[in-house]
């Protein structure tokens, strides 16, 4: 069944106009930064010193940025796990509400290990190169959604969503070990970095998602 058939008059409006807004954050952050998409793009092949520059020094475009991933990740969650009740704005903003509180946590997380490896100069390249890759899967995911609501089927955009991830976690796996891996001790933070602060919050992210759907709907 297409994901288009799960719009009632009430869901299309609120996602409809979720889209819309999604849109016009996506055009408002182009406009900041023109080149964001190739930047993004061009970070896994770029040299390590080179592959990273900030997309928008104003703390509105980072705002404006973090709330575009936040909303199309809940989205995509929202879709993919959607079993055949009622499309709710409520369970949405519940979903978004995780990804809020799970990204706090790995932030917590992420300076903490920092901490511990004192790796300063090159943690700051790994965030900054993190915040690209994050983007850049987002805008992916955007599009995946775009083409689900026009008429995709659900099993092509769970392979869509799921290649996206794998694509996602693939790209900040390479730009950790080229950024990081000066000394041995920067393969252990890096797995512990992989684990604790992408693999298992993925994993709970998606159980989480789970467990909102069944008691909302």
């Amino acid at each position: 069944m297409p994901l288009c058939d799960i719009l009632t008059p009430y869901s299309a409006s609120w996602v409809g106009w979720l889209m819309l807004s999604l849109l016009l954050m996506l055009v408002w952050i182009t406009i900041v930064n023109p080149r964001w998409i190739a930047d993004s793009l061009a970070i896994m092949f770029a040299r390590v010193e080179r592959r990273y520059t900030r997309t928008a020094s104003n703390r509105v475009a980072e705002i404006v940025s973090g709330l575009f991933a936040v909303c199309t990740l809940a989205f995509a969650l929202y879709l993919a796990l959607y079993n055949d009740s009622s499309f709710k704005m409520g369970t949405y903003w519940a979903i978004a509400g995780i990804i809020v509180a799970i990204g706090i946590a790995k932030v917590a997380i992420m300076f903490g290990l920092n901490g511990i490896f004192r790796f300063y100069k090159p943690f700051k390249l790994v965030v900054g190169h993190y915040l690209n890759i994050w983007k850049m899967t987002c805008f992916f995911l955007y599009i995946v959604s775009l083409a689900a609501l026009q008429g995709l089927s659900v099993k092509v955009t769970i392979v869509l969503y799921g290649a996206v991830m794998a694509l996602f976690l693939l790209a900040v796996t390479v730009s950790a070990f080229r950024t990081l891996c000066f000394k041995p001790i920067s393969v252990l933070y890096i797995t512990i970095y992989l684990l604790t602060l992408e693999v298992l919050p993925l994993a709970a992210l998606y159980r989480l998602t789970e467990e909102v759907i069944a008691y909302y709907e």
